[in-house]
């Protein structure tokens, strides 16, 4: 490899300096020439939720037991977003490392619940074809087949040819809020009654919706229903770095909540038991530090827990500065 260490520390602000220069062939979303990828508000903001996270990045929060404040920035980030999404107080949930950890966590935890409920040991899930790569991923991960649900004439998941395809070893459905493609809702309410029929869980993957679906409705936009509210939606999926307008990158930000009759949480383990779904302990990313809290700590600052959580009734700044340029939110 041509890199190496340095033989002698370098000062900081030449590594600060060198480092401003990695970014010379990035895109420019600071200048909206970016959709998906980044969600950009002003350079004010980025220093806050930098500030934020260097509150926190010295410390370890690998165990919450321990570092309390780790536990109470997820368990006010998870009500916040239960409330957001109309849940009730059963509703639980975690903050994970990513869209597609969120997605992973559904696909296993639906798994080893009908194994052990139902005794299904050649696990199916039913995703629209028009679902996220990450739910591929999550069937090779966990061995789950893929049943692969077509679209209507509206680009929705086709609900009349969903029952055809439920079977005794299916395990979760998935339906959209947006999905990617096209930007449509899958006809939630619908998934939901065949759902609730074979009692198969729903999960929701509102990854792009989450948190700005809701702020949407509050402005007069006429929505489907799509979120708790819905008998049969077991569990939902959401991205606080989206639409939350938490800081991406090495951070987690994303939120997989779920209904407490959908899980259930069993071990063997002898000595103290650390129960935890999630794939990792906040880790951000493969090869990145673990044990931070700065990153919790900056997703509880953004706009989506600590500053709509004090304002329910109205759309976050978030909101009101994307209303030019995401239709529907006006």
């Amino acid at each position: 490899m041509a890199h190496k260490l340095p033989a002698r520390g370098r000062p900081a602000a030449e590594v600060l300096a060198d480092l401003k220069t990695f970014s010379s062939a990035d895109p420019d979303y600071r200048h909206g020439r970016l959709w998906s990828l980044a969600y950009y508000q002003d350079e004010d903001y980025a220093a806050f939720l930098g500030e934020a996270y260097s509150a926190f990045a010295g410390a370890n929060g690998l165990n919450p037991t321990v570092f309390k404040s780790l536990k109470r920035f997820e368990n006010e980030i998870i009500e916040a977003t239960a409330a957001l999404l109309h849940g009730t107080p059963e509703v639980c949930g975690v903050v994970t490392s990513g869209g597609t950890e969120s997605c992973l966590l559904a696909v296993k935890t639906y798994r080893d619940r009908a194994r052990q409920v139902r005794g299904v040991s050649r696990p199916e899930m039913i995703l629209p074809v028009t679902a996220h790569v990450a739910w591929f991923k999550a069937s090779e991960y966990f061995d789950v087949k893929v049943r692969l649900l077509p679209l209507d004439k509206h680009l929705r998941a086709d609900v009349a040819q969903l029952e055809r395809l439920i079977n005794r070893n299916t395990v979760m459905i998935l339906g959209s809020a947006p999905e990617y493609p096209h930007g449509t809702i899958d006809p939630i309410e619908a998934f939901a009654e065949l759902a609730l029929k074979h009692g198969v869980p729903l999960h929701v993957d509102a990854c792009v919706g989450g948190f700005i679906l809701p702020f949407m409705a509050m402005n007069g936009r006429k929505l489907p229903l799509w979120d708790y509210r819905v008998p049969g939606v077991t569990s939902i999926s959401a991205d606080l770095h989206k639409y939350g307008y938490a800081a991406k990158g090495p951070r987690p930000s994303p939120t997989a909540t779920w209904t407490s009759s959908s899980t259930r949480c069993s071990s063997t383990r002898t000595g103290p038991v650390a129960s935890s779904p999630r794939r990792r302990c906040w880790a951000p990313g493969p090869g990145a530090p673990t044990r931070r809290r700065g990153p919790p700590c900056s997703t509880w600052a953004s706009p989506a827990t600590a500053i709509w959580r004090d304002a329910p009734s109205r759309p976050s700044t978030g909101c009101e500065k994307a209303s030019g340029r995401f239709p529907g939110c006006t």
